[in-house]
């Protein structure tokens, strides 16, 4: 092994990083490094490693070293525009950062926090790729000097900014800044974590009192009224910040089709991770996510449409209406006079 290679894992070592030696195709190059999630090597082991293989150095993540945490940004098409969002919420922030650049013209991002995770994907194309995300607890990352064979590009990882023997410590706010401005470049959501009506047949779709609510606002019109603050445009993009929250990014509209994407925990009645409609919003803010009560309230507000090939006022439609026949799974919910049946949902 080459000599800087070993001074390098002794330095971090002083430095309360747990560095284990890496082979070929990012590999542990030891079948137990596992056990180094939980203690530093010694100096002892790291000299015999060295004086038995080739290998490189990667950074396990995590409590063992001092929580330390590492964005990883996969795709460097992103790199800029995160940077210029962290940047205008926390100017500064990525300047106080170790960064390496990777093999593929990516970035890792170190820092220690009193709060770190798990290893999370913050980011994903429209093809599902992964843009960014994180190296947490259990999760290690390359560092130079590993050799350039360690990776499967046969290129080198290169330190462009910090001491990775001093990684800065950021607070909770600050890494929230951070992962959520990743969060915010996200172009794909699961479909199941999509909140939103699916049942009704596409015969009735484009007609519900929730689609043309959705065709008629904006999402300023859902959001501010409830305390959502308009943060910044980022192209189709907007993003907002939560209620009871001064600064930061909490979710965002226009990605993954005209949904509200929410990342953030606190962001009460809407979960982290998940997908709204225009309507679930609408359902969520006013009637605790009962579909039916919202898309009555919606008819009556005039958000409908009759089958027969008109369009009614809402209170001439729901004259004479008695309630509902109750659920159909191809046709949503049914008015109980027969003469115009409409699908609410």
């Amino acid at each position: 092994m080459p000599n800087h290679v070993l001074q390098t894992a002794l330095t971090l070592l002083r430095a309360g990083l747990s560095v284990i030696p890496i082979g070929a195709n990012k590999r542990p190059a030891i079948a137990s490094w596992k056990s180094y999630q939980d203690r530093l090597p010694t100096p002892e082991e790291w000299i015999a490693w060295a004086a038995s293989r080739r290998c490189g150095l990667a950074i396990i993540l995590g409590l063992v070293s001092g929580n330390g945490e590492a964005i990883d940004v996969d795709d460097p098409s992103v790199l800029r525009p995160w940077y210029d969002l962290v940047e205008a919420l926390a100017p500064g922030l990525t300047a106080r950062l170790v960064i390496v650049k990777t093999p593929r013209n990516g970035r890792h991002l170190y820092y220690r926090c009193p709060v770190i995770a798990g290893n999370q994907k913050l980011a994903v194309n429209a093809q599902r790729q992964t843009m960014i995300e994180t190296r947490g607890e259990g999760g290690y990352a390359l560092i130079p000097p590993s050799p350039a064979w360690c990776h499967p590009d046969h290129q080198a990882y290169v330190l462009r900014q910090g001491d990775l023997a001093a990684i800065p410590t950021i607070t909770a706010d600050e890494r929230d800044i951070l992962l959520n401005c990743a969060r915010a470049l996200t172009q794909y959501v699961e479909p199941e974590r999509i909140w939103t009506p699916r049942d009704a047949s596409a015969i009735t779709i484009g007609e519900r009192p929730g689609d043309i609510y959705a065709g008629k606002v904006e999402w300023t019109d859902i959001l501010s009224p409830h305390g959502w603050q308009f943060v910044r445009q980022r192209g189709k993009v907007t993003l907002w910040c939560r209620p009871g929250k001064e600064d930061g990014i909490s979710a965002t509209t226009g990605h993954c089709g005209d949904h509200l994407y929410v990342f953030s925990s606190n962001a009460y009645p809407f979960a982290p991770g998940r997908a709204y409609s225009k309507f679930a919003a609408f359902a969520l803010l006013h009637c605790g996510g009962d579909f039916i009560k919202a898309a009555t309230m919606l008819a009556r507000q005039g958000y409908v449409k009759a089958h027969v090939g008109q369009t009614m006022a809402s209170n001439q439609y729901f004259e004479g209406f008695q309630g509902f026949i109750g659920y159909r799974g191809d046709r949503g919910y049914q008015g109980a006079k027969g003469a115009v049946s409409y699908a609410y949902c």
